[in-house]
């Protein structure tokens, strides 16, 4: 029980992170400047930015902007999510397996709620197959250090066989480089790393 309390806890600070904290938006000290045709200076965001933005990976309708900042909280929440499907669909077939050999008082009460139970597994696979399809995407995605948005518009997919090409990808360091920055980076500057 300590264990089942312990990651849901865990679950609420990730999901308070990423909603509450600043995303990583783009302040004055992040912005270069240049001279525009005319002759004016201009300031200009960090290339990997967008919507105002660092590191702009996409928008959430629950939590809001995932960005620079709480990218990593909101990977933690997807596999915490994961973790907690597993572990109840794992736990709910034991403790069937313990009713259907006679080990517990509940064989009456577990019969009648079955088909209750075999709607709520199915609910939790099929939640389990979208949040994990979720987390595998944001795998690749940080493996080969590309943003969401960048990965849906294709921007380093080869032309000619619509796939990922490393050698278009400046920031694509390797996979072991690429989650070491991500993990282990400083959040404080523009995130062209």
């Amino acid at each position: 029980v300590a264990i089942v309390v312990f990651i849901h806890m865990l679950l609420m600070v990730a999901i308070v992170t990423v909603k509450l904290a600043d995303p990583g938006r783009v302040k004055d000290k992040h912005m270069s400047t240049r001279q525009n045709d005319r002759g004016q200076m201009e300031k200009l965001p960090p290339k990997r930015s967008f919507n105002g933005f660092l590191r702009y990976d996409h928008y959430c309708k629950w939590l809001g902007p995932i960005a620079l900042k709480n990218h990593r909280s909101f990977l933690m929440i997807l596999c915490i999510v994961v973790l907690i499907l597993v572990l109840t669909i794992i736990m709910e077939v034991v403790y069937s397996g313990c009713v259907q050999w006679g080990r517990t008082q509940d064989f009456i009460a577990v019969r009648q709620g079955a088909a209750t139970l075999l709607v709520v597994e199915c609910l939790r696979l099929f939640g389990l197959g979208a949040v994990g399809d979720l987390l595998i995407t944001h795998f690749y995605l940080i493996s080969t250090n590309q943003l969401g948005k960048e990965y849906g518009k294709g921007v380093f997919d080869d032309e000619e066989t619509d796939e990922y090409d490393p050698d278009k990808n400046p920031w694509d360091n390797g996979c072991f480089e690429n989650w070491k920055a991500f993990l282990l980076n400083s959040r404080n500057g523009t995130g062209e790393w």
